[in-house]
């Protein structure tokens, strides 16, 4: 068995369902795109340089897309909600954009957005609201635009999407080509024949996974979606995977209480987690447990890198953090043996 990591893709199973994403997202104008970093971009295409104000906890590949604006940070609280002060001081005639982040599944508080909604109608700039983690909890609040790194949520080799009510002539005004380069399914097929037949390939496909990433942060230019991946997200039943992640949250969260752990947010009932994010000190020593019984767990988001690295806050959010896997892959037993697991390191 193993828990996280890379989707993989079963074409066995694949069979267009009406309750795919393009459905979900049909009252909206939207383009959909390599990445979420593509949709970005493609939304500045259109925008003076100029200040951009940044969430204090984010993906390096957002602080890129931005590159060439003048990028600042506003404030978090600890439950990742915006600091509407620190926000406002800000704000100034010079600002163009302010990113909206929705963490982990869990929608900022609606009394914030609504000061947030407020500071921009005295104001003249936009809101990109990034979906990636809260696609499935709303799919929009007060953004102008909203993007989602797709290939988050569903097992395609690449995906992202912009979409809004408004108009999106910014995805006419240049010719974008399609994305040819879909080396990660090889790697996503690769990785089934290893988890159904146990056939030795998971050191191949880990490669293709890394050379992929790779080659994705590389790219500079802004690319349509691959036609596989267009077809796959055909295939992939959006009410089916809001319930198994809200299955899997539910019982993960009640066994890791016990044992001493909790999320770092609350996750309301009406909302679909994106994974159980977890706060822990030694979060290096956990993960490597948890890797030595085969369940990988991402760190939202790793920052040495990045001019956040130099941020005291982020920084400790950053070397904390730790989100343990619930998506659709997964059932009752699938996350049984990940509650074992855990509870054997606090046993250790």
């Amino acid at each position: 068995m193993e828990l996280g990591s890379e989707f993989n893709i079963r074409l066995e199973e694949l069979e267009e369902t009406q309750n795919s994403i393009y459905h979900r997202l049909k009252n909206y104008n939207s383009c959909y795109l390599d990445s979420g970093r593509s949709a970005i971009k493609l939304i500045l295409k259109e925008l003076k340089m100029g200040e951009v104000l940044l969430p204090e906890y984010i993906c390096d590949s957002v602080i890129q897309a931005f590159l060439g604006f003048d990028i600042k940070f506003y404030r978090l609280k600890e439950d990742l909600t915006i600091d509407l002060d620190d926000l406002h001081s800000r704000v100034n005639d010079d600002t163009r954009v302010v990113y909206l982040m929705h963490y982990f599944g869990v929608l900022q508080p609606e009394k914030i957005l609504e000061q947030v909604l407020f500071i921009k109608n005295q104001n003249n700039f936009i809101i990109i609201e990034d979906t990636t983690h809260s696609l499935f909890s709303k799919l929009q609040t007060i953004g102008d635009y909203c993007v989602c790194s797709l290939r988050k949520w569903f097992a395609i080799p690449d995906g992202g999407v912009l979409y809004s009510k408004n108009s999106l002539e910014c995805c006419n005004l240049i010719d974008l080509k399609t994305n040819k380069s879909i080396n990660k399914a090889y790697g996503m097929i690769l990785k089934t024949l290893y988890l159904v037949n146990e056939i030795e390939v998971n050191l191949l496909y880990r490669k293709i996974f890394i050379d992929a990433e790779k080659e994705i942060d590389e790219n500079e230019e802004i690319k349509k979606i691959s036609k596989f991946s267009e077809y796959l997200l055909k295939c992939y039943n959006v009410s089916y995977l809001i319930t198994k992640r809200k299955e899997n949250y539910a019982q993960l969260l009640r066994e890791i209480v016990a044992i001493g752990l909790k999320p770092i947010v609350e996750i309301e009932e009406a909302c679909c987690p994106f994974v159980l994010p977890i706060s822990i000190d030694k979060r290096d020593d956990l993960r490597a447990y948890l890797e030595k019984n085969k369940v990988y767990c991402a760190i939202h988001w790793p920052l040495e890198k990045t001019s956040l690295y130099e941020n005291l806050r982020s920084r400790n959010m950053s070397m904390k953090i730790l989100s343990l896997p619930i998506d659709q892959r997964y059932g009752t037993y699938e996350i049984s043996y990940l509650i074992s697991v855990l509870k054997d390191y606090g046993e250790s």
